[in-house]
């Protein structure tokens, strides 16, 4: 594979019982993150997006496509840019 990238959405809550932010990827299923402020949140879902499609690449699972174009977007969403190197996702796949 020569690389991956893509603008996926992702959503974001406040957590008003234990404070901070949670933020998932919809279109990565399963993949959630917090923190305590909303940079921090957005930080984190982006290095869970990287190891989620890393994994999903050794798996051989499909990626999704491009998602978020122009000013598609509420309050509430934010768009999480991905670009991984061919051989970074090569070393995911050998186990390295």
């Amino acid at each position: 594979m020569d690389g991956y990238e893509a603008t996926l959405r992702v959503v974001m809550r406040e957590d008003l019982e234990d404070g901070g932010y949670v933020v998932k990827c919809p279109a990565l299923p399963g993949c959630v993150s917090q923190g305590e402020t909303v940079e921090e949140a957005l930080a984190n879902i982006k290095e869970a997006m990287v190891g989620v499609i890393r994994a999903r690449v050794a798996a051989g699972q499909p990626l999704p496509e491009q998602e978020v174009e122009g000013d598609q977007l509420t309050e509430i969403q934010a768009p999480i840019h991905v670009a991984i190197t061919g051989a970074a996702l090569e070393d995911r796949r050998q186990g390295v």
